[in-house]
């Protein structure tokens, strides 16, 4: 439960089938871990289909931190949306996209992080960031610039900052909302189908490419970076 003297209450998303608990465990328990004293993390997990074994180990993992434990099942999200998703590409990797449909409560940011993340310090600070009326937060790939091949294949306006690494998201969800962007993002999956290597993190730089925050590298930092 929720200690009332906490200040920094923050909402955490990841998305896992069966196959993925291993490393999401790792994931759940670096970022509580490392959380400082004073912060609260509220952990939505999207589960397409982890059973109750699975859940159980899960929440196990989570019991001795002060920390609140979800899980929403999404197994039929797409079955409504004509976009590409495939074995490589299966409905965990799509449901960051409809995180600010999934959890109507919450306001303000929101973090996404995939399951090969490890968490090595408290994230107050990243949530404190100043998202200056964008869409997300985001670190971008050390090769993207403007007007690169990324703007052309995706049909990314040329002035865009360039490709980003949709594995740590900071959403603002707000803005979401208000600018109808999971409608948005669907859309361009659609439109682009033909275009797409990495279907949803496509589909997220060619719709939110002029709707980006930068973030330092140290929030995402992976082999790509170095």
């Amino acid at each position: 439960m929720n200690d009332p003297m906490k200040k920094n209450e923050f909402a955490v998303v990841l998305a896992s089938d069966n196959r993925g608990i291993l490393p999401l465990s790792v994931t759940v328990f670096s970022l509580l871990n490392t959380a400082g004293p004073e912060t609260f993390y509220k952990i939505y997990l999207l589960s397409d289909g982890i059973d109750g074994e699975n859940r159980a180990s899960v929440e196990r993992l989570a019991a001795p931190f002060d920390c609140r434990l979800e899980f929403i099942d999404v197994s039929g999200i797409l079955e409504e949306h004509d976009f590409p998703h495939t074995e490589q590409w299966p409905v965990p990797a799509w449901g960051r996209v409809f995180i600010p449909e999934l959890l109507k409560e919450e306001r303000g940011n929101i973090l996404y992080l995939d399951i090969d993340v490890l968490v090595c310090r408290d994230l107050t600070e990243l949530f404190r960031t100043d998202m200056d009326g964008k869409a997300v937060g985001v670190v971008f790939e050390n090769f993207s610039r403007p007007g690169s091949h990324f703007n052309e294949r995706l049909e990314m306006p040329l002035t865009c900052t360039g490709y980003f690494n949709s594995g740590v998201l900071l959403m603002n969800v707000d803005v979401f909302r208000e600018r109808n962007l999971v409608r948005a993002v669907l859309d361009y999956a659609v439109t682009h189908r033909d275009r797409l290597t990495c279907p949803d993190q496509d589909a997220l730089n060619g719709t939110l490419c002029e709707l980006t925050v930068p973030l330092h590298p140290r929030w995402n930092w992976h082999d790509g970076l170095t």
